[in-house]
């Protein structure tokens, strides 16, 4: 006996297309997944396609409350106008002088006792460092010394 899809031909077979594609949703939130079937009647995680569309309506939901608790033009000129008026008083009181000296400034550089030049530790990779653990630095140095001129001979030879 032949088995045909029945949904196509019932009265709710393109609302549960429309069901499917988002277009119905509910109020409280879907599930984000569904398991579905495939073809080898395995079950498949898929991103419920309820669920994307109740999340973009949620949202707009939380734009369109943002937009109320911006202030309306008339409101932000008059809390300019207030602002305005506090920076105007502000300015109006007077600053206390200070009285400024006529004798020359002379600097005076106080020798540190400590003049040797702090150097920053290379970055290393961690081969490297774990070569110059194993190794030892002076072995290390040479081997890179080495390469480095290895490199220069190369790059003359071009």
């Amino acid at each position: 006996m032949a088995t045909f899809n029945t949904s196509k031909y019932s009265p709710f077979g393109k609302l549960g297309k429309d069901i499917k594609a988002g277009k119905y949703t509910s109020k409280k939130e879907p599930p984000k997944y569904i398991f579905e079937t495939n073809q080898r009647g395995r079950k498949v995680k898929k991103l419920n396609p309820r669920w994307t569309a109740w999340s973009k309506r949620q949202k707009t939901k939380t734009n369109k409350t943002e937009n109320k608790s911006t202030p309306t033009f008339k409101q932000s000129i008059k809390a300019g106008k207030e602002l305005n008026k506090t920076v105007k008083a502000s300015k109006n009181k007077p600053k206390p002088e200070v009285k400024k000296k006529d004798t020359p400034k002379t600097e005076v550089k106080k020798e540190s006792p400590q003049t040797t030049l702090k150097i920053k530790p290379r970055k290393m990779h961690a081969i490297e460092k774990g070569n110059r653990k194993r190794f030892g630095d002076a072995h290390v140095d040479k081997l890179k010394k080495q390469y480095a001129d290895f490199k220069a001979k190369r790059k003359k030879k071009k």
